[in-house]
């Protein structure tokens, strides 16, 4: 690994440490979208994927959802249901939940 990558690496966790220890009862989320932009977010640890999807479709400027088109989240390679509790995702402390939105076809 680069000089440079480990820099970033190191301030990005120092970054959440500090976020985690100023906000104890969040959970830091790190949302990829289908269009290559990312948004950094936190959630209550008492909300839900259905709750982030809603943000998610709040603020996505680029988004150009059609009637026939769904939105689902994956973290690592399980795919979440709206119900899902983000607390239930954050499992590796320090490290933000990662979660990647995908857009799909969903009827007809």
């Amino acid at each position: 690994m680069s000089d440079g990558l480990l820099r970033v690496e190191i301030c990005t966790r120092m970054a959440l440490e500090r976020v985690r220890e100023k906000h104890p009862t969040r959970v830091p989320c790190l949302v990829s979208l289908p269009d290559g932009h990312n948004m950094k977010l936190l959630f209550d640890k008492g909300d839900t994927v259905g709750h982030l999807l809603h943000v998610v479709r709040d603020r996505w400027v680029d988004s150009t959802l059609s009637e026939y088109e769904a939105l689902f989240v994956l973290c690592g390679a399980r795919m979440c249901t709206a119900t899902t509790p983000l607390s239930s995702l954050d499992t590796n402390a320090p490290a933000a939940v990662h979660l990647h939105i995908r857009q799909e076809t969903a009827f007809g």
